[in-house]
C-alpha cells in the first residue's frame, strides 16, 4: 500500500472519495471505476494544505524506497561463474537436440486431448519460460503443421512395423466419441491382435470427423428420418469408412468367407446413425489385394456394365515433390463412335463453295430469305421508307459473298466499297447489287419468323421464354452440321469465345479482362489439332440445371458421349476445372486436364511442403487422390493444374531466359507432364480463335442476333477451310477466302476487261418522241464532271452510255472527255 494512505482513509459512503485524516474533507480518487483509481489528488491536497503533513509524508516515502533499493542490490548466496551466466544468456537453436525434445512433448495436445491453442496460453508460455529461459516456444502453426504430423508418421510407421508379422487374426472394432475441446464427433478404427510372444496388442488405426447425431435422445428425434435414408441408400457407409482406413493405414490383404459375408452385409447396409460401439471381427491375410475395393479403385476398370461412381477427395497432409514416384492412371480405351476426320469421300472433289454449303444449304438459306422477306414486309407496314423486292436464294449468296469479300478487303465504313471516281474507289461490289440494296438486306436479315418472335416475346419474363430464339433456328442447323461432316479427334479444348455486340440485350457480358469488352459469350468445342469447332453453346445467364455452376453445366453439354464415343481427352481452363467436374468427365469414360483456382471448393487447402513465394523456379508438387492429381509448379509465378489423365512428373524439362547480370540466359526446368499437355493441345482453342480472327466480319448493328448471324458465317466458312485443309491441303486460308467469294458471288477470281473507249459513245439523257414540245429542256440533267470538279450544278441533255452519267458536250466545255481521262 502507498505511504500516502497513512494520512488518508476511504470514504464508507462512496469509495471513489479518501477522507484526509486532518482535516475531514473528502478528496477524489480520481476516477469513476477501481482500475481508474490514483493518489495523485490525495498527494496534492497535502501539499497545499498541510505542508507539515506532506513533509513528513515525503520522509516516509523516501524511506520506503532506499529499503527497497537496498533490497534490490543484496547479493545471494553463490555467485554465478561467467560460464554459467554465458550458458543461461545463450538461446537454444531451433535444430538443437535439446530444443527438438522439448518440441516433441507437444504431443500431450494429443494424448490430453487439448487444443491448439494451448501453446499461446499465458500460462503454458510462462511455465515453459521459467523451465528452461533458453528455449523459445514455436507458433501454433508450427505445431499443428509440422510437428504433430512429424510425431504421427512416427508413430504410423511404429505401427506398420508391428503389422508386419504373421498375424493369425485381427479382431477391428469401430467406435464413436466425443472430446471436451471439440463439438464434431469422431469415427475410429481400433486393431486387436496377438503378437508373437502371445502378448495383446491394439492400435488406434486412424479417427476421422462423423457429424451424425449418434445420442440416444437424437436418436429418437430422427428416427423417421434415419428410415428416409435407409429407403433412399442416403448417409454414410460404414464399409466405406472401414475400407478406406484399412486401405490406407494397413497391408494389403484378402478377406475371408467371414470377412466377405460381412462386406456384403455392410455394402447392403447404410447406417446413418450410430449411437453405441460395434465390434466387428476380421480374419485376414497379409501381402495380398483386398478382394472387396473401393468405389473409387472401380473408377479404373474397364467394365461398361458397372457404373463408376466418384468419391470425395480425401484430405492429404502433405505435399509431394518431384522426386516422389507417381504412377499415370490406367486410360480409358480410346473408342469414337465414328473414324475421326472428315465424314465426306476423300475420292471426291470439293470446292470451298461446296463444303461451305454443309453448313449454308439452299433449305437453310431459302428458309433466311423467307424470314428476311417476312421482316421487310413487316418494317415497310411499320412506315419505313426504302425500296425493296423479295431477296431470293442467288441473291442472299451474292451477299454471303460480299461480307466476305468486306472480310478481305478491308475499309472504313461500307460506303467506301462503292465510292465513284476516287483512285480508292472498289469496282467490283458494284457489279455484284447496289449499295442500297445491300444496306436493305443487311437491315432485314432475320433468321427467325417475325411472327413467332412476337409470340416469343409475349412470353417474356416467365419460364416458356426463350432468350436464343431469335437464333435457334440457324444455330440449331450450324450446331448439327459442324457434327455430322467432321468426328473429331482425341484431343479436345474447350473455351470460351466473346463476339463484340453493344445491343442491348438481355445476354450481353461485360468481361473487364478481356480485349473485347461487351459482348456474347460463347461455350466452344473444338478440336485441338486443327482448332475446328465441333459445337457451341451461348452463354444466356444464370441457369444450373444441375446445381454445379455455369462452367459445370457448359462442359456437361458440350460433351455428347453417344455422338462423341468414349476414351475423350478435354482440357480446359480455370474457368471450367473443378475437382466434381473432372471425377464426373472420368465415370463418362473421358479424361479431362486443366489450370485450376486455388481457392476452389474440393482442392486441397494443406499448406504443408506446400510451394511459397521463395521456391525455385522449377520447383514441383502434386498431390493424388485415386485417378485425379492436383500439381503446383513454379515457373515465373506458381502454376496449378489438375488431371485424370497423366502422372505428376514424367521427367519433362523446358527452357526458360533468365536475367542473371545484366544478360539473358537459357535455362532448362523441370515441368509436370500435366502442364505440358495443357499448353499443347489447349493450342487448340487459340487456332480456332484465330483462324476465326483472320478473315472475320466485323458489321456495325444494334440487333444483336445480326451480330450473331455474321459470326455463324465466321464458322461456316472456317469449319469449311479445315475440312478442304484435311480432304486435300492444298489452299492457304487466304486463297480459299478468295475462291469461295468469287464462287458465291457467280464471278471468275480473274479481273474484267477494262472498257475501251469505243463504249464510251454520248447519246441523249431522254428519247425524243413525237409529242415532245420543249425539245431544248428534255432529258437535261445536272453535270457529274461539273459538280465533282467545280462544284457547279450545271444541266446539260448528254450523257455516256457506258458509265450512264450526265456530261457537258459543248465547244467550250467539253466534260465528256475530261471524265473519261479520269478512267
Amino acid at each position: 500500500m502507498a505511504v500516502v494512505w497513512q494520512y488518508f482513509t476511504v470514504s464508507e459512503k462512496d469509495q471513489r472519495f479518501a477522507v484526509c485524516n486532518t482535516c475531514s474533507i473528502e478528496i477524489s480518487r480520481g476516477g469513476a471505476v477501481r482500475k481508474s483509481f490514483n493518489t495523485t489528488n490525495l498527494i496534492g491536497h497535502l501539499k497545499s494544505r498541510h505542508e507539515a503533513v506532506y513533509g513528513d509524508y515525503l520522509q516516509a516515502d523516501q524511506k520506503r524506497k532506499n529499503e527497497a533499493a537496498k533490497k534490490a542490490q543484496t547479493p545471494g548466496k553463490t555467485q554465478t561463474s561467467i560460464d554459467m551466466a554465458f550458458e543461461k544468456a545463450k538461446q537454444l537453436p531451433p535444430d538443437s537436440a535439446k530444443a527438438k525434445q522439448i518440441t516433441n512433448k507437444v504431443e500431450f495436445i494429443a494424448l490430453d486431448e487439448q487444443p491448439f491453442s494451448e501453446v499461446e496460453d499465458v500460462g503454458f508460455r510462462s511455465l515453459i519460460k521459467f523451465m528452461e529461459p533458453r528455449y523459445t516456444l514455436p507458433s501454433r502453426r508450427h505445431f499443428a503443421e509440422v510437428c504433430l504430423p512429424e510425431i504421427h508418421n512416427i508413430v504410423a510407421t511404429h505401427i506398420h512395423e508391428l503389422l508386419a508379422y504373421d498375424i493369425a487374426a485381427i479382431s477391428f472394432t469401430t467406435d464413436i466419441w466425443s472430446s471436451d475441446v471439440s463439438p464434431v464427433s469422431m469415427l475410429s478404427l481400433t486393431a486387436q491382435w496377438v503378437d508373437k510372444d502371445f502378448n495383446l496388442v491394439k492400435a488406434v488405426l486412424h479417427s476421422q470427423e462423423f457429424a451424425e447425431d449418434w445420442t440416444r435422445d437424437g436418436e429418437r428425434a430422427h428416427h423417421t428420418e434415419r428410415k428416409r435414408q435407409r429407403s433412399d441408400r442416403a448417409g454414410p457407409y460404414l464399409h466405406d469408412v472401414f475400407e478406406e482406413i484399412l486401405e490406407e493405414n494397413g497391408p494389403e490383404r484378402t478377406s475371408t468367407s467371414v470377412s466377405q459375408q460381412l462386406g456384403i452385409f455392410l455394402a447392403e447396409t447404410t447406417i446413418p446413425r450410430v449411437y453405441q460401439t460395434h465390434v466387428h471381427p476380421f480374419s485376414v491375410r497379409k501381402k495380398q489385394k483386398l478382394e472387396y475395393r473401393r468405389d473409387s479403385e472401380r473408377l479404373f476398370e474397364d467394365d461398361s456394365d458397372k457404373k463408376p461412381v466418384a468419391k470425395r477427395a480425401k484430405k492429404t497432409l502433405s505435399w509431394k515433390a518431384e522426386t516422389d514416384a507417381d504412377m499415370t492412371p490406367k486410360p480409358w480405351r480410346f473408342l469414337p463412335a465414328r473414324e475421326p476426320g472428315p465424314q465426306l469421300s476423300l475420292a471426291d472433289s470439293h470446292s470451298p463453295l461446296s463444303l461451305f454449303r454443309l453448313f449454308f444449304s439452299e433449305t437453310t438459306v431459302s428458309n433466311l430469305c423467307h424470314n428476311t422477306n417476312a421482316q421487310a414486309a413487316r418494317s415497310l407496314a411499320k412506315g419505313r421508307k426504302y425500296s425493296w423486292t423479295d431477296v431470293s436464294v442467288g441473291e442472299m449468296y451474292c451477299y454471303i459473298g460480299l461480307v466476305f469479300y468486306m472480310a478481305a478487303v478491308k475499309m472504313s465504313s461500307i460506303a467506301d466499297y462503292w465510292r465513284q471516281h476516287s483512285i480508292f474507289s472498289m469496282p467490283f461490289p458494284a457489279t455484284v447489287m447496289s449499295r442500297d440494296r445491300y444496306r436493305t438486306i443487311s437491315w432485314n436479315v432475320h433468321l427467325s419468323h417475325p411472327d413467332a418472335d412476337k409470340e416469343n416475346d409475349k412470353k417474356r419474363g416467365k419460364a416458356e421464354h426463350d432468350r436464343l430464339f431469335r437464333i435457334k433456328p440457324l444455330m440449331d442447323t450450324i450446331r448439327l452440321v459442324c457434327k455430322a461432316f467432321y468426328h473429331p479427334k482425341r484431343n479436345l479444348a474447350v473455351n470460351e469465345r466473346f463476339v463484340a455486340c453493344r445491343a442491348n440485350a438481355e445476354m450481353a457480358r461485360y468481361m473487364k479482362a478481356k480485349p473485347t469488352k461487351v459482348g456474347f459469350k460463347f461455350f466452344v468445342l473444338t478440336d485441338s489439332s486443327n482448332g475446328y469447332t465441333v459445337d457451341l453453346s451461348v452463354h444466356t445467364g444464370k441457369s444450373f440445371p444441375t446445381g454445379h455452376g455455369i462452367s459445370y453445366d457448359a462442359v456437361m453439354s458440350l460433351l455428347d458421349k453417344k455422338v462423341l464415343g468414349s476414351g475423350y481427352h478435354v482440357y480446359m481452363d480455370d474457368f471450367y476445372t473443378s475437382p466434381k467436374l473432372l471425377t464426373d468427365l472420368f465415370a463418362m469414360k473421358f479424361g479431362a486436364c486443366g489450370t485450376y483456382r486455388d481457392y476452389r471448393r474440393g482442392f486441397p487447402q494443406s499448406a504443408f511442403n506446400s510451394l511459397t513465394k521463395t521456391s525455385t523456379r522449377g520447383s514441383i508438387r502434386w498431390i493424388r487422390d485415386g485417378p485425379l492429381v492436383c500439381v503446383k509448379w513454379m515457373d515465373k509465378k506458381e502454376v496449378s493444374v489438375c488431371s485424370t489423365i497423366h502422372a505428376a512428373f514424367k521427367g519433362h524439362r523446358v527452357k526458360r531466359k533468365v536475367k542473371a547480370k545484366d544478360t539473358w540466359k537459357t535455362k532448362i526446368f523441370p515441368c509436370p507432364a500435366p502442364v505440358i499437355a495443357y499448353n499443347h493441345h489447349m493450342a487448340g482453342a487459340d487456332l480456332s480463335d484465330q483462324l476465326l480472327e483472320y478473315y472475320t466480319v466485323k458489321h456495325k448493328t444494334m440487333k444483336w442476333y445480326r451480330k450473331v448471324f455474321l459470326h455463324f458465317l465466321d464458322i461456316a466458312a472456317t469449319n469449311a477451310f479445315i475440312l478442304h485443309k484435311e480432304l486435300h491441303g492444298n489452299m492457304t486460308r487466304k486463297e480459299f477466302m478468295e475462291q469461295l467469294t468469287a464462287e458465291l458471288c457467280g464471278v471468275s477470281q480473274k479481273a474484267a476487261p477494262k472498257q475501251t473507249s469505243s463504249d464510251h459513245v454520248p447519246v441523249p439523257g431522254a428519247e425524243l418522241t413525237s409529242d415532245v414540245r420543249n425539245i431544248a429542256t428534255t432529258g437535261r440533267r445536272i453535270c457529274a464532271h461539273c459538280k465533282a470538279v467545280f462544284g457547279k450544278k450545271q444541266q446539260t441533255p448528254w450523257k455516256c452510255q457506258a458509265c450512264d452519267v450526265q456530261l457537258c458536250l459543248q465547244l467550250n466545255r467539253n466534260c465528256f472527255q475530261e471524265w473519261h481521262k479520269c478512267l
